[in-house]
């Protein structure tokens, strides 16, 4: 597979002696294949108790860029994980426990640079962390819900990460792995008040916030998501029936400015940094009707 500079020659010569390039395209071969398994170990110490252990491989195959820098490799990643689940308080609780660790070689970093996308590989990484989700119903109607974790991920070993900007080479070793927030959590809170011949109408509130995050390995402030929290309410009604249902929502209440990805534009435009946000404040209902 022919790298950008010698693509580059090789058109030129092509171009003088009056052929195309597309006639004869560079040709990237190549095969990846392994293995891979896993094994876990449960036990139930009671009825409302499950704890597990696990050990599993995993595999990505490496692939081809031809109008950037030819291959990169596969990734290969051993992860660790221990964990529980319980059922508590006669039932009205429902509480999981898990910790993870993920240990990363030659792990993928896609990036988009202008209008191309380009992969390439970080020698080490690795993601250790733990996460709980809860369930419970502390009176008839009243369901609560979530879910908080804490996450340690960063690049162990990548001396030679290219700025998308002007793919100069920076070590991003230490860096955070992009989208990965240190803390994130979610709690939904319903009530389910019983109008009887009426049907029934639920509240629904929902709060959802993350820590900061980068879209690129660089980590550079201006490739940043601070930290933000999103507050989302509903207003569900169900006929006696559940042949009818109204839903009323404001999502994004706050009218927070959340950016879902920062990318490099085209070098042609000056290698300009282009954001895209999620959602403003949205407000709207919707009408369901099953038969």
């Amino acid at each position: 597979c022919l790298p950008l500079d010698k693509q580059t020659a090789l058109g030129q010569q092509l171009s003088s002696e009056g052929k195309l390039l597309s006639e004869f395209p560079p040709r990237c071969t190549d095969d990846w294949r392994r293995w891979t398994g896993g094994l876990a170990l449960e036990w139930r110490p009671s009825d409302g108790q499950l704890l597990y252990a696990q050990v599993d491989s995993g595999y990505k195959a490496g692939g081809f860029i031809v109008a950037d820098s030819g291959e990169f490799d596969p990734e290969t990643v051993v992860a660790y994980t221990l964990g529980s689940k319980s059922l508590l308080l006669d039932g009205r609780l429902t509480l999981n426990l898990e910790a993870f660790y993920y240990d990363y070689e030659n792990y993928q970093v896609v990036e988009i640079d202008g209008l191309s996308i380009r992969t390439e590989n970080a020698p080490e990484a690795r993601v250790f962390g733990i996460e709980a989700e809860f369930d419970t119903e502390p009176v008839p109607g009243l369901r609560i819900n979530g879910q908080v974790g804490y996450l340690n991920a960063e690049y162990t070993d990548y001396e030679e990460c290219r700025d998308a900007k002007d793919l100069s080479v920076q070590d991003c070793t230490g860096n955070q792995l992009s989208r990965s927030p240190r803390f994130s959590g979610n709690v939904i809170v319903t009530y389910d008040f019983d109008l009887k011949k009426l049907g029934r109408l639920t509240p629904f509130v929902q709060i959802y916030a993350s820590d900061e995050i980068f879209f690129r390995p660089t980590n550079e402030s201006a490739d940043a998501q601070e930290a933000y929290y999103l507050l989302t309410f509903r207003l569900g009604w169900e006929s006696l029936h559940q042949r009818l249902g109204l839903d009323v929502f404001i999502d994004n209440a706050l009218d927070k400015d959340v950016a879902t990805t920062k990318i490099v534009g085209s070098s042609l435009l000056g290698s300009p940094l282009v954001d895209a946000y999620d959602r403003p404040r949205t407000v709207g209902a919707r009408v369901s009707m099953s038969w």
